[in-house]
């Protein structure tokens, strides 16, 4: 960036003011009141009107914390890095004791994610954060290995496991591979009960959970699935597909499955998942 200086010119100018001559004769006498006729008085009449109407428009924003503790499946503590995302991401290193902590948060859906280690599954759940005060994740984040894993050919299009009970209708013509990514690499495991995730951000009751990769391939269109399981319901009860959003922080609606009388589960036309995150299926009655 250039400078440039200004030079003030002054030109001075001399006013002469010029008074008439009064001759030196007899003075003449004072008339006015108290013998004094100068009688100027200031008749400005501007008055300062102005008024301070400026005002603090600024919002104090309410910061709040998110602490948890994450764990392998046996219970050690887990070793990695623990994200919150929305729209952009923190990341902050899990603790010896296996414990992670996040402050100065908006309040809002937060989008938690923990990333340890190849073979791991990449936990990701929507979680809620709460203005001004410090929340914590309700039970310890369990980290499982991934159960199935198929590295596909491009081009490739038919059922792919993903963990028990959990057929993909994949196609590699349909998957975005994540940036730095070049294998068609699709993985899962099945969440048992025991291992569930916090799910106050889930509406419904969960019936059945998978975690999936690689993590956050999207997929266009949604990926169709089957389950070898009715999981108790009966034929043609239609349950809830949900998924996780990386970025959205938030579940996504991806359509229904039903209940087919063979007693397995089929996602309905049009139906299934966006990412391979986390997928659910939930009942909404």
């Amino acid at each position: 960036m250039s400078l440039v200086s200004f030079k003030s010119i002054l030109f001075p100018a001399l006013f002469l003011l010029a008074a008439p001559l009064v001759g030196c004769g007899e003075p003449k006498p004072d008339t006015g009141p108290e013998g004094d006729t100068d009688t100027d008085t200031d008749s400005d009449s501007d008055s300062d009107a102005d008024s301070d109407a400026d005002t603090d428009t600024d919002a104090d924003t309410d910061t709040a914390s998110y602490a948890g503790e994450v764990v392998y499946e046996g219970g050690s503590p887990a070793e990695g890095s623990a994200l919150l995302c929305k729209t952009y991401c923190l990341i902050n290193d899990i603790q010896a004791d296996g414990s992670f902590e996040f402050v100065n948060l908006e309040g809002g859906l937060w989008s938690l994610h923990f990333l340890t280690g190849e073979g791991m599954a990449e936990w990701l759940i929507p979680v809620e954060v709460e203005a001004g005060l410090a929340n914590t994740l309700a039970e310890p984040a369990i980290i499982l290995e991934f159960e199935d894993e198929a590295e596909l050919e491009e081009g490739y299009a038919g059922p792919v496991a993903a963990g028990e009970h959990l057929t993909l209708d994949a196609d590699t013509d349909a998957i975005t591979l994540p940036l730095g990514i070049s294998d068609y690499l699709v993985q899962g495991v099945y969440v048992e009960e025991a291992n569930w995730p916090d799910l106050s951000t889930l509406e419904g009751d969960l019936v059945a959970i998978w975690y999936l990769g690689t993590f956050n391939s999207s997929v266009d269109p949604l990926m169709g699935f089957s389950v070898d399981t009715d999981f108790g319901f009966g034929a043609g009860t239609q349950l809830a597909v949900r998924y996780v959003g990386y970025l959205e922080a938030d579940w996504i609606d991806g359509g229904t499955a039903t209940v087919q009388q063979d007693g397995t589960i089929t996602t309905d036309s049009g139906s299934g998942t966006g990412y391979l995150t986390t997928l659910a299926l939930v009942a909404t009655d």
